[in-house]
């Protein structure tokens, strides 16, 4: 394939200090990156070979453009983001157990699959203009011939990069995987969902515009709001034609968000 030369393992090259949750495999996530959570409409596998499964058609994760993680950053949000490929050796390693940890905690991944050549030259072109909250560049010059490079995680905390997780050996062991994610990730009550379809009806909607700091500053407490249980579209990442609102169809009820809108508005308008 013309771009596997490019697929970067970092396996076994940087060690990694431990995570402090007590439990192992069934451990709750209770970092301080809320994230939405997935609901998945499949049952996990024990014994299948995951290393080459496409998450993103499957929806285990949330895939995500190169301009659309830009502006994520750019507008403070927290996340955990994933960049792999196809032909990437340590990607076939390490997605079966993000596959795993995905079914057993439902938390909200943003993934970036190079493997396309287009979507390699997209984000290696946007590159250089990568910066985050601490004006440091996500993906600096190597010594590597790429910028972008797999399998390698990235946590954002007010779109500040806190972490970047290598694939190092140490990571191929479930119970260490996921005491590391447990370590930052924490899931809300509201659930990301792609789009909109009439079984929803009933239910609010809300359409999250991240256009603004306001507007992000005001999802984060949603996602960090346990007495909150919403559908959640992100217009940025959705093809959608909605303004930031929150709407229930069968109510005919709608709450435009704007920059002024406060969390107990919406509690308002949903109670």
């Amino acid at each position: 394939m013309k771009f596997k030369k490019k697929y970067l393992s970092f396996l076994a090259i940087i060690p990694l200090m431990m995570s402090s949750c007590a439990n192992n495999l069934m451990c709750n996530p209770h970092g301080d990156i809320f994230t939405p959570y997935l609901t998945i409409n499949e049952e996990y596998k024990n014994g299948y070979d995951y290393s080459n499964y496409n998450m993103e058609r499957h929806n285990l994760v949330k895939s995500v453009t190169a301009y659309s993680l830009k502006q994520m950053i750019d507008q403070k949000e927290d996340f955990c983001f994933f960049v792999h490929a196809d032909e990437c050796d340590g990607c076939q390693k390490t997605r079966p157990l993000l596959i795993k940890y995905i079914y057993q905690t439902n938390l909200v991944i943003y993934t970036y699959d190079i493997t396309p050549g287009d979507n390699f030259e997209a984000i290696e072109s946007l590159a250089p203009s990568i910066i985050d909250a601490n004006g440091d560049e996500v993906f600096p010059k190597t010594t590597y011939t790429t910028r972008v490079n797999t399998p390698l995680f990235y946590f954002f905390k007010d779109g500040v990069l806190t972490h970047k997780q290598f694939v190092t050996s140490n990571m191929l062991n479930y119970s260490f995987f996921s005491k590391t994610f447990d370590k930052y990730l924490s899931k809300s009550t509201s659930e990301l969902i792609n789009e909109y379809n009439e079984s929803y009806n009933s239910q609010y909607v809300y359409y999250y515009d991240n256009s603004s700091f306001a507007k992000v500053d005001l999802y984060k407490e949603i996602v960090r709001d346990s007495s909150l249980s919403l559908k959640i579209i992100r217009n940025d990442t959705c093809d959608v034609t909605y303004k930031s609102m929150i709407r229930n169809e069968s109510l005919n009820k709608v709450l435009e968000i704007t920059d002024e809108t406060t969390l107990d508005d919406i509690k308002t308008f949903i109670n």
